[in-house]
């Protein structure tokens, strides 16, 4: 299986589709996440776009609802397409990591 053979390269791989994948290195893992930070004196030491008090679940939120980034970079300054893509990355990363839906 082609999604057991990338796992055994890195830990940081995913599926985009069901014929594309992407391998994300530890270096672009490490470059991606510097964009997050927990602090236990901000937001209760939830995940946070560094430099803001935004949590990354509040990004997650406005994508899931269909917000583009434009209108999420317009309503949270000063929130970047990085920090963007850094949120989506660590959602991926925590979905792969553990069982958040039950199965059947």
């Amino acid at each position: 299986h082609y999604y057991s053979k990338c796992r055994s390269r890195t830990p940081f791989s995913f599926f985009t589709s069901k014929f594309t994948s992407v391998i994300i290195t530890y270096m672009q893992h490490e470059e991606i996440l510097e964009h997050i930070v927990t602090d236990p004196k901000t937001q209760h030491g939830k995940p946070c776009i560094k430099g803001t008090r935004t949590p990354v679940y509040v990004i997650l939120e406005a994508l899931a609802m269909g917000m583009t980034s434009e209108k999420i970079k317009e309503e949270f300054p000063p929130i970047t397409d990085e920090d963007i893509h850094a949120c989506m990355f660590y959602a991926a990363v925590l979905a792969n990591e553990q069982d958040l839906i039950p199965q059947l």
